[in-house]
């Protein structure tokens, strides 16, 4: 009897809570104990009623026994007929009740206030007994005794002992009469019989099962069928009570149990096909005094109810009746002795499926009315009434009212006006809106219940397309319109809030709807005319937009779109619809022409390109030769000629980098500025040394020795030591001069003795008033990143910059937003993108879906996603003037990077602090952006993402006091350093916390760890890193991420540790790439190191956007753009 214990719940700290089964249990033998659960195991025993204080059982053991159990405040009565349980001892029969009434919770009550005295006793203490009936109490010596003797073996006797695998079975009664009370959904009723010893089963008594008692079934196909049923009373709410249906109110609750149970809709239907394959189905007419009968399923195909038309044989009118048909098969509608929902018929033992509706409400109107007479006059009538009923029955009609019935696409038309009543002051912000649909010989009204039209001219029956108009509802819910109920006609009608009439009506006639609103016409564009003509140095282009007879020209479209209307009033006073799918994919492009009148656009030559994406919309546009010309040069870019580097320099050119002197050449034969956005480690500022060797040999041929036309080198000062180093090395015989530090001249006047001259981007801000009047042969911006926005010092300066030709040297000349583009080609190629303001407003629309929540009445259409990104059209406009290669690409021979993320657990005391602060912030931060939005609540924003990932790097960044304490960052580093540095490996350990590498260099100090360092601070940055690099004592080099994640050339390290993540992956991957890059040998391992459930995880998560951004423009990738939100925000402080 182990598991007698299985459900004994104690309470921490406090005596366990005793279960009466455990108390009654001592006066069992355990020969009484396996009898029992054995009878329960095979299904000999179950419950047939349990209510409050008292439960009966019913076992088979031979014969049947009824047992019964009484609890009453003091005693519990125990009643079995057999021989055991007369003779004063517990029987199994009674004890499978006690542990089936267990199981249901029957004991519950007396187990909760523990008062009762049986749960009382104490050891072998008998208590009286009240009854013969009462529980036999007996001290345990005596149970003990009895269980010997019941053990011990038995004198022989001859018994009859019959026994079957199912000596009891589960009857599922379907009840007619009930059935039809509840609106013809099946009610079952479950009833039990059992086998007798002649092998009969008796008639069938009424059974009510405990849902406890279910799992228990022996018949596994009674459990599913039952469990469903369980399951479905759970899930359906109790109807409620009408006036007009009473018998919709929900049932007065019966016992705990199931004796009777409805089945619903294809689920109930699909029930009753498995109850019937049992052959336990039976089938109770609305006879009371006719025996069940047993029921099968017919498997064969669904019967229809057919009403058909006769003609009297006096010729005067028709007689319209009912029969039921399958195939060639005919029945009476008579023969059917039940119909019940969704689809089935009830014959004589047999239960089939039928198509129910609409033939069923023609049973019940012939049931009532009798024959129904139509007079032949009123045929046609008769036909026209039939088509405005919900729904079609099948018909069988005479030759002479036979009609051809036709499928008809119709297309939707919304109607647009004012409230009229009386209360329609409240509703002013709200317009009413009907919905019809165009079926040709007429329309129908959205919510007429009609199946058709009959048009009897051509005696043809047009059915309605249901899918195609829910199908059209649905759109304009999507849209903002709304139903309602009209208090006054009773009818249902639309509403759309006023401030959406701008955006619902252009969708929708777009989609081929027709539209009134307000007595106004709405077109929608039909086609986009475009011609170009050339000038000196520019490019002017006509464009037009039809809408049918109407024009208009492109520049005042685009003055509607950046003005943010839909709608353009058309000189017939109609409104057209602003082409927004051609305007989203390339207004861009025509917005960055200036508008010299009121119908063209100009366009400089290096925006050539941009309006040759632009044509490519429009094959049919008028072009002139010369623009011609200029697209086919710009076709040929594809491949451009490799160039070998030039005598003077040193070193060997890479196949991809003298494609990349090739496009240089391209470019400054278009007068174009081009980025070369390599990716790092390629060698972006070798193939810019050849170039400017190159043209240093250019200069000697034309003999111009004696004064040079240099070019400007603008770059961060970190670099500026690495392009002195890489110039002696490579292209020894071009000078340079080094214009930074407070010495420099303030002026150009020795500019001319020099190759190349190099500043930084803070010396270009403090000396451009007199470096704008120089003119330099190239200016040429390293990492131009750094002037991604347009609005600072930096930006503006190198805008003031001339020059001949222009390069900007990045790998990651977009992290963030578009707008870091158009900086960018303002530098390159002013006036190319147009203005700032255009160029953003386009590019801010922009989202991965034109999809919106239909609160704000935004709709989705089925070609959003054959739209093209805009970004990718910008991505071909400006394949020419950006040439990125990837590792992967060009550099075979480069040894791979494997990078990894390691994630780090808290322990108890860190987590506890960043805990605290999360809450702390979470709490507080959440109120203030919900009042005063995230725009203006970014500084305690920064703030808080600031402390946390501070929180989950080391506590001493917290609290300087804890600088001592361990973290799981820092251990975890420590352990990978140690294992790595003995193993002869050099390594490079970043963050962008200098305070953090404070506290990991007092670690190494501590532990005798040679190492080298820079940060933001460092002046000589040549001497840590020659260090690093030629030493080979120095195995690690601690740097700031943003002070060394540029510029560096650090290949003599095989592992990068990456100690907190940056929001833009860009800055991790330039730092990574300080090692793999030309010239490195190993393969590279580069770890990020993640504190696990922290805002770092978060981190790592928004990276993917920024990543997605920067592949949208570098190899046309549609991606999504991220953007911070209040979810964004309720996400990394979760």
């Amino acid at each position: 009897m182990s598991d007698r214990h299985d459900e004994l719940a104690t309470a921490s700290g406090t005596a366990p809570r005793r279960r009466l089964i455990e108390v009654l249990a001592q006066d069992v033998t355990p020969q009484v104990e396996q009898r029992a659960r054995q009878l329960i195991a095979e299904g000999d025993a179950l419950l047939t009623k349990s209510g409050k204080g008292a439960v009966s059982g019913f076992i088979l053991d031979g014969d049947h026994h009824e047992t019964r159990l009484e609890l009453t405040t003091s005693d519990l009565i125990a009643i079995c007929q057999c021989e055991q349980r007369a003779s004063g001892f517990i029987c199994a029969h009674v004890w499978a009740t006690v542990l089936l009434a267990d199981r249901s919770g029957f004991f519950r009550p007396v187990e909760e206030s523990q008062a009762h005295p049986l749960l009382n006793r104490n050891g072998d203490d008998a208590v009286k007994k009240k009854s013969a009936n009462s529980w036999p109490t007996k001290p345990g010596w005596k149970i003990h005794l009895a269980s010997i003797a019941q053990a011990s073996p038995a004198q022989p006797t001859i018994t009859a002992h019959f026994s079957t695998a199912r000596p009891h079975q589960i009857l599922y009664v379907i009840d007619a009469a009930e059935t039809k009370k509840a609106d013809g959904h099946l009610v079952v009723e479950l009833m039990t019989r059992h086998q007798k010893k002649s092998g009969m089963f008796s008639k069938g008594s009424p059974l009510r099962l405990d849902p406890m008692q279910v799992e228990a079934l022996p018949d596994a196909t009674d459990r599913e069928i039952l469990a469903r049923v369980i399951g479905a009373q759970l899930d359906r709410p109790a109807p409620a009570a009408t006036q007009a249906n009473p018998q919709n109110a929900a049932p007065t609750p019966e016992p705990v149990g199931i004796r009777r149970f409805t089945l619903h809709g294809k689920a109930g239907s699909e029930l009753l096909h498995t109850i019937c394959k049992t052959g336990r189905a039976r089938f109770r007419t609305a006879d009371p005094g006719r025996d069940l009968r047993p029921l099968q399923f017919d498997e064969g195909e669904a019967w229809s109810i057919i009403v058909q038309a006769e003609l009297h044989e006096q010729g005067k009118h028709y007689v319209l009746s009912a029969h039921l048909k399958r195939g060639e098969q005919e029945r009476a509608v008579s023969d059917a002795l039940l119909f019940a929902e969704p689809d089935l018929v009830f014959f004589e033992r047999q239960v089939a499926r039928i198509k129910l509706h609409p033939g069923l409400e023609w049973l019940k109107l012939l049931e009532t009315r009798g024959a129904v007479h139509v007079p032949c006059n009123d045929a046609s009538d008769f036909l026209r009434q039939l088509a405005e009923l919900p729904a079609l029955p099948e018909l069988l009609l005479p030759e002479e009212l036979t009609f051809e019935r036709k499928q008809v696409q119709p297309r939707p038309r919304l109607t647009i006006r004012k409230p009229t009543y009386a209360n329609a002051a409240r509703l002013d912000d709200f317009l009413y809106a009907d919905i019809h649909f165009d079926y040709g010989v007429t329309h129908i009204w959205s919510f007429a219940p009609s199946a058709g039209i009959y048009d009897a001219t051509t005696r043809t029956m047009i059915l309605r397309d249901r899918a195609a108009e829910a199908s059209a509802m649905a759109l304009a819910q999507s849209l903002g319109l709304r139903q309602q109920h009209d208090e006054e006609s009773h009818q249902p009608l639309l509403q759309v809030p006023a401030r959406l009439l701008p955006r619902v009506v252009p969708n929708l006639i777009k989609l081929g709807w027709q539209v009134a609103a307000e007595g106004n016409v709405y077109r929608a564009p039909s086609d986009v005319r475009l011609s170009v003509s050339s000038g000196i140095d520019w490019f002017d282009l006509k464009a037009t937009v039809a809408y049918g007879d109407q024009v208009i020209p492109l520049p005042k479209l685009l003055a509607a779109a950046r003005k943010g209307e839909q709608l353009i009033k058309l000189a017939d006073g109609s409104l057209g619809i602003l082409p927004e799918e051609w305007l989203s994919k390339y207004g861009f492009i025509a917005s960055a022409g200036n508008a010299i009148d009121g119908e063209t656009l100009r366009f400089g030559k290096s925006q050539a390109g941009l309006l040759d994406v632009l044509l490519e919309s429009q094959p049919a546009a008028n072009i002139d030769a010369t623009f011609q010309k200029v697209r086919e040069e710009i076709a040929r870019f594809g491949g451009v000629t490799p160039v070998d580097a030039p005598p003077g320099f040193t070193g060997q050119l890479r196949p991809y980098q003298r494609d990349g002197l090739g496009w240089f050449d391209f470019l400054r034969q278009f007068s174009f500025g081009g980025c070369l956005a390599d990716d790092m480690g390629l060698g972006k500022t070798i193939q810019v040394l050849a170039l400017l060797e190159s043209r240093r040999v250019l200069k000697l041929g034309n003999g111009k020795n004696g004064h040079r036309v240099p070019s400007l080198v603008v770059a961060p000062r970190s670099l500026v030591f690495n392009w002195l180093q890489e110039a002696t090395k490579f292209t020894p015989e071009l000078k340079v001069l080094d214009h930074t530090g407070a010495a420099r001249a303030r002026n150009t006047e020795r500019f001319g003795d020099y190759d190349v001259v190099l500043t930084t981007y803070g010396t270009l801000r403090s000396d451009i008033m007199f470096l704008r009047d120089f003119v330099f042969d190239y200016a040429i911006l390293d990492e131009a990143q750094a002037v991604k926005n347009a609005a600072t010092e930096s930006a503006k300066a190198v805008r003031l910059v001339h020059a001949k030709h222009r390069l900007a040297l990045s790998g990651t000349p977009v992290q963030n937003h578009l707008g870091e583009l158009w900086s960018l080609f303002e530098f390159l190629n002013p006036g190319m993108l147009g203005a700032a303001t255009a160029f953003d407003a386009r590019f801010d629309a922009v989202r991965p879906t034109t999809t919106a929540p239909a609160s704000n009445g935004d709709a989705a259409t089925d070609d959003d996603d054959d739209r093209e990104d805009p970004r990718v059209t910008l991505a071909r406009a400006l394949r020419p003037f950006i040439l990125r290669r990837t590792k992967e690409q060009v550099a075979s021979d480069l040894p791979p990077c494997t990078e990894q993320t390691i994630y780090c657990q808290l322990d108890e005391a860190q987590r506890t602090l960043y805990e605290e602060l999360r809450e702390h912030y979470r709490t507080n931060l959440m109120s203030t952006v919900a009042s005063q939005g995230i725009a203006r609540s970014k500084i305690q924003i920064l703030e808080a993402l600031l402390r946390l990932r501070q929180a989950a790097c080391h506590p001493g960044l917290i609290d300087k006091t804890r600088i001592g304490d361990s973290s799981a960052k820092l251990d975890m580093l420590v352990d990978q350093l140690d294992e790595i540095l003995q193993e002869g490996h050099k390594a490079l350990v970043f963050s962008q916390f200098t305070s953090l590498l404070a506290i990991v260099r007092r670690r190494l100090d501590a532990a005798g760890t040679r190492y080298a360092y820079l940060d933001g601070k460092t002046r000589d940055r040549k001497t840590p890193v020659d260090q690093f690099q030629s030493d080979p004592d120095t195995k690690l080099f601690l740097i700031s991420l943003k002070a060394g994640g540029l510029g560096l050339n650090l290949t003599g390290a095989d592992y990068v540790f990456l100690l907190d993540p940056w929001w833009n992956p860009a800055v991790e991957a330039q730092a990574i790439d300080r090692a793999h890059r030309i010239g490195q040998t190993r393969h590279v391992f580069a770890y990020r190191l993640i504190a696990k459930d922290t805002v770092e995880e978060k981190v790592l998560e928004l990276q993917k956007s920024k990543r997605d951004l920067a592949d949208a423009i570098l190899t046309e990738n549609n991606a999504v753009l991220g953007n911070l939100t209040a979810d964004d925000l309720a996400v990394l402080l979760s």
